[in-house]
């Protein structure tokens, strides 16, 4: 079960990516409020955190509550998803 929120932590992260961009082209900036993001809806029980973001780059975190890992995204980096163990929410 422990994977299946995790897939869904990940997944959540992939969609707000994709809402990250969309925000972008209409703001050219990215967003630090998730609300503000067009399109996105979180699953429930995924913690989804944007900790940084500006007129050129963002990075976030997702975790699920019942999962065991969490999901970090840095898109100054270009770095894929990446997988952190534990809940911390922050990478």
């Amino acid at each position: 079960r422990a994977r299946a929120y995790d897939a869904v932590a990940q997944s959540d992260l992939r969609n707000s990516a994709i809402a990250q961009e969309a925000y972008f082209l209409d703001n050219e900036a990215y967003s630090t409020e998730v609300s503000l993001l067009p399109g996105y809806v979180g699953s429930k029980g995924v913690e989804l955190r944007v900790s940084n973001a500006n007129e050129v780059d963002w990075a976030g975190s997702a975790y699920h509550q019942s999962g065991t890992s969490t999901f970090c995204f840095d898109s100054a980096a270009g770095a894929p998803l990446n997988r952190k163990p534990g809940l911390s929410g922050s990478c």
